[in-house]
């Protein structure tokens, strides 16, 4: 990847809340919106999900994953950068769970 390009896709990354995780489900894809947010580094994605989603459930059966992040719709799809990547998911040794009073 040219610096350009890493750059363009950094600031992406950076810039948008809104990504599509893909999980499997019995062997299917399911594929749903959850927020996210980049490690500093870009090296981890943190994504906000319910302990009750199917795509949580999925992640502890099966941890492949996959997440598409694209720009804001404008009206002009042409025009529009996206990313999409494949990993394995993991939860945080830090991750706990937020309660509301």
């Amino acid at each position: 990847m040219d610096a350009d390009t890493g750059r363009s896709l950094a600031g992406l990354i950076r810039k948008e809340r809104v990504a599509h995780l893909g999980t499997l489900r019995g062997g299917a894809p399911l594929v749903s919106m959850t927020l996210f947010i980049a490690q500093q580094d870009l090296a981890a994605f943190y994504v906000h999900v319910s302990r009750l989603a199917w795509h949580t459930q999925d992640m502890l059966q099966d941890p492949r994953v996959a997440l598409s992040i694209a720009e804001t719709d404008d009206g002009r799809p042409d025009t529009r950068s996206r990313s999409c990547a494949s990993r394995s998911a993991a939860q945080p040794p830090s991750c706990r769970r937020i309660s509301r009073s």
